[in-house]
């Protein structure tokens, strides 16, 4: 057996146990809360620069699109004849600077290139007949459209490089000929932007891959240094006939700080038990002293005193909520005015005490009659409520046909003297778009229809 000594010693340690648990979780709820702030934060960075990256890589993929559109129109202007091709190129690579190489390549093979130095190796290519790139020129033709292949290690130089191909299409009376190639070469340094190498160093990672038809592996365009594939975003980059894509990642941010949150946390929590456990007796108390009054304030806010039924206040509220039901499920609802006949001539005969006790008789009698949800209210003096929920006017007609029966047949002894009641009441049912004073003014006004008509009934 547990003296109560080690009884409360238990409890406090159980207690100061689970307090300390609860502060642990929360603290680290924060701090995983905190993590995927920083998280959030690192990711619309990183999209951010992905879409400004993206914009930025097609900026310079334009260039090449501008070469091949501009010497194209240099061809046509000059009805395909090439003698001034070195003059052309000189223009588009040393003046525009939209490419690092142009060529053409009529019928499919490369016959011109500029600049020539370097690029020797590609001249007499036949990119219809070269399996590592008809795939590419065979799509160009079929498509009629601009095409990107890349990246790919050129023949004449080794190095890295996009390729951007447009098949150009001669216009005879028999219809459209394949003439041959407007090609552009970029190189790889010229179309990623410098500032994408260093990306690194802000915990942000990205990977290029591009579209190559003549290889079915996926190119990668460029990789940067620690980018893994796990959890990474994609955003495309729209390149003529294809679709390169962007895949950005970061590295989660660590607080060093972290774990002696933690250990703070732990101490906290176990001081903080211990304090909530000594006081928490004293507050219960004052809590449950509180509640009581509050009970008792509201019980006296809302019920008649001498009757216990509901006063004008508590009633109005019942009112309220009923219509806006009404307004809300189409619910029908009635109440009833009612007035106490003579009640004055009682009081003046018994007295308060006697006019208290026919009050108190009446409201027994209605308590009696009604159904649960129904309500009676006292108003104020000898007037009362009835309210009446999911009641129609016919039913409620029924419901005041037996109150005035039993009123009438329900004598209340009052100094040995038996008195009969008799009552005036006015019914009214709720019609959409009645607020609680439209609905009391129009039960009111049948009640006092039915005192300047002789008392003891009812009007609707």
């Amino acid at each position: 057996m547990f003296t109560p000594g080690k009884k409360l010693n238990i409890q406090l340690f159980f207690f100061c146990l689970l307090l300390a648990v609860i502060i642990m979780i929360l603290g680290e709820s924060f701090i995983r809360r905190d993590v995927e702030h920083e998280d959030s934060l690192m990711r619309d960075s990183m999209l951010t620069t992905g879409a400004f990256l993206s914009q930025e890589i097609q900026r310079n993929i334009s260039a090449g699109v501008y070469s091949t559109e501009t010497l194209y129109n240099f061809l046509f202007f000059q009805d395909f004849n090439t003698d001034d091709f070195e003059k052309w190129a000189k223009v588009i690579v040393s003046e525009m600077y939209a490419a690092t190489t142009v060529q053409l390549a009529p019928d499919g093979i490369i016959s011109h290139i500029y600049p020539l130095k370097g690029n020797e190796n590609a001249l007499g290519l036949n990119l219809l007949e070269d399996s590592r790139g008809n795939e590419g020129a065979l799509r160009a033709i079929e498509s009629n459209e601009l095409t990107f292949i890349g990246p790919v290690k050129l023949i004449q130089s080794g190095k890295l490089a996009v390729i951007v191909r447009k098949p150009v299409f001669m216009s005879e009376e028999s219809g459209s000929i394949f003439w041959g190639f407007i090609i552009a070469l970029m190189y790889l340094e010229e179309i990623i932007p410098e500032r994408a190498i260093s990306l690194h160093e802000q915990n942000l990672f990205f990977r290029i891959l591009g579209d190559n038809p003549d290889n079915d592996e996926i190119p990668v365009i460029y990789e940067s240094r620690g980018f893994y594939e796990e959890d990474c975003t994609t955003l495309k980059i729209e390149v003529p006939n294809g679709t390169w894509l962007l895949q950005m990642n970061h590295k989660p941010r660590k607080n060093p700080f972290y774990h002696l949150i933690r250990i703070l946390l732990l101490i906290f929590s176990v001081i903080l038990a211990t304090y909530v456990y000594l006081q928490q007796d004293k507050i219960r108390k004052k809590a449950v002293e509180i509640n009581n009054l509050n009970d008792r304030l509201l019980e006296i806010s809302l019920k008649d005193e001498l009757c216990g039924c509901w006063n004008r206040r508590g009633g109005l509220q019942i009112i309220e909520q009923q219509i806006s039901q009404a307004n809300r499920y189409g619910e029908t609802h009635s109440i009833v005015m009612i007035d106490i006949d003579f009640f004055k001539e009682v009081n003046d005969k018994h007295g308060h005490q006697g006019g208290d006790k026919l009050l108190q008789h009446l409201t027994n009698l209605l308590t009696d009659l009604l159904r649960e949800p129904d309500a009676v209210v006292r108003l104020g003096g000898d007037e009362f409520l009835l309210i009446l929920p999911k009641i129609g006017l016919d039913d409620c007609i029924e419901v005041v046909k037996r109150i005035q029966h039993k009123v009438n047949t329900t004598a209340l002894l009052l100094e040995k003297e038996s008195l009969n009641l008799s009552l005036s009441m006015g019914i009214a049912s709720y019609k959409k778009g009645e607020n609680v004073e439209d609905l009391l003014h129009r039960a009111d006004g049948k009640m006092y229809e039915v005192k300047e008509n002789g008392r003891n009934g009812f009007k609707y």
